[in-house]
């Protein structure tokens, strides 16, 4: 595939600038689900846990080379590589400390409940880890390159 066709192939999402200090901005995005144009809504876990809990904002730290100012509007840009890298990390990563802690407390002789034991701290661990690396401020750029383009 050439280069060309990989930039192609972005996801947008709209953010504010909230903050500036330096050579970097704070922005602010909306999640939002497409629940409203799908036609599966009735039938989607999504539709009702995002009806629960309503849109919710998250900030990223970018770098600010397009000259943004507070109260900006401006474009996230994020390559369809990068998101699922970022769910690698987010689904795999989690599982696979699951299975090495408790292979490795089995390995020892711990016995069934020690391995049961295991696996969930292993999880816990992954969760904890994944998390971090999802709200780190270089997640995105580290993943694949996202960027601001102004709206």
């Amino acid at each position: 595939m050439s280069d060309t066709a990989l930039v192609a192939r972005t996801i947008e999402a709209a953010a504010t600038v909230v903050s500036r200090d330096g050579t970097h901005i704070v922005v602010e995005t909306e999640r939002t689900a497409g629940c409203a144009s799908c036609a599966a809504k009735s039938g989607c876990g999504t539709a009702a846990i995002g009806s629960v809990l309503g849109k919710k904002a998250s900030r990223l730290r970018m770098v600010n080379d397009i000259d943004a100012r507070v109260g900006d509007r401006v474009v996230l840009v994020l390559p369809e590589t990068a998101l699922l890298r970022a769910a690698i990390v987010a689904y795999i990563l989690p599982v696979l400390a699951m299975i090495v802690a408790a292979a490795t407390v089995a390995g020892l002789g711990a016995g069934d409940l020690g391995a049961g034991l295991a696996a969930v701290l292993g999880l816990g661990a992954g969760l904890l880890f994944a998390r971090h690396g999802a709200t780190a401020p270089f997640v995105l750029t580290s993943l694949g390159g996202a960027f601001l383009r102004k709206a």
